[in-house]
């Protein structure tokens, strides 16, 4: 169904693919609410302009695309999202825990996710994948636990496997460049938030594009005021 909208998107008017798609997103997110309150037995929040429903809708806007990698693929998370609504795709998720991969890819078992594999590797350095061979390169609250040497050199190796594009759910903060070290709030250790204009500075030529969350649920850190989707175009 969704992949169906998205091509539709060529012939008709732009209007009325946007409403087509917006229904969809609002059922979606809707089955999606009422798995979770199943699985916790209380009512779950709602999930629609949320951190990963705007990830995950930002994603789909991209399409067609055959490859997709994610930096800092944690539990799996997001391609446990994304890999069933978009069934022909290949998603690969690399994190440098080796205990969150085991975990991304036993949940991606007990889903039966065929499209999806999950390795252990560093962002700072994907020497083990080659130019452009990934059609979108996305990341989802990880990159801010990247100094800002790391960060650099993260986003040099995602535009090199990528091809023009890259999307991140991280923190945005005018005037901050390309780091300041916060602890407010935090659960996993000191983080960083940036003002994500500065990666122009790392990828000469990009244009950064960036949107706040509309419904932020996380808790941690400083999702509440800071989460923003941030679109790179190389």
């Amino acid at each position: 169904m969704l992949r169906a909208l998205l091509q539709l998107r060529r012939v008709i008017p732009e209007s009325t693919s946007d409403a087509l798609l917006r229904r969809f997103w609002v059922r979606h997110w809707s089955r999606e609410r009422g798995r979770e309150t199943l699985k916790l037995g209380r009512p779950a929040p709602e999930l629609a302009g949320s951190e990963r429903a705007v990830l995950c809708e930002a994603v789909a806007d991209s399409y067609p695309f055959l490859n997709v990698l994610e930096v800092g693929c944690g539990f799996g998370q997001t391609f446990d999202l994304l890999a069933p609504l978009f069934p022909k795709a290949h998603f690969v998720g690399i994190d440098i825990d080796a205990e969150r991969v085991e975990q991304a890819r036993g949940l991606a078992e007990s889903a039966a996710r065929t499209n999806v594999e999950f390795r252990v590797a560093d962002a700072a350095g994907l020497d083990e994948f080659a130019d452009d061979c990934f059609d979108l390169v996305v990341s989802s609250a990880s990159l801010l636990f990247l100094d800002p040497a790391r960060l650099a050199s993260a986003l040099r190796e995602s535009a090199r496997v990528g091809r023009g594009r890259l999307i991140f759910l991280e923190q945005h903060k005018e005037g901050a460049g390309l780091g300041q070290r916060s602890f407010e709030n935090d659960t996993r250790g000191e983080y960083w938030i940036r003002d994500w204009r500065s990666a122009a500075e790392v990828l000469p030529g990009a244009v950064v594009n960036i949107r706040k969350v509309p419904n932020p649920l996380w808790t941690t850190e400083r999702w509440q005021d800071l989460g923003c989707l941030v679109e790179i175009s190389l």
